[in-house]
């Protein structure tokens, strides 16, 4: 496995940058560095209903 390989992880969710690194895992989850600031993370989808859900229930 090469080292340093950059990967789709969905950008980091600190700064956005989509230079990020395979970093581990934890809980099953793959964890990811990103390579500009240095933010740890796992590629998780949004929480929560969508915002077009949200309206219709208005």
């Amino acid at each position: 496995m090469k080292r340093g390989l950059e990967v789709e992880s969905g950008g980091c969710k600190r700064c956005g940058s989509e230079a990020s690194v395979k970093s581990g895992r934890v809980r099953g989850l793959q964890r990811y560095g990103c390579k500009e600031c240095g933010y740890h993370f796992t590629a998780t989808p949004p929480r929560g209903k969508p915002a077009a859900m949200k309206a219709l229930a208005r």
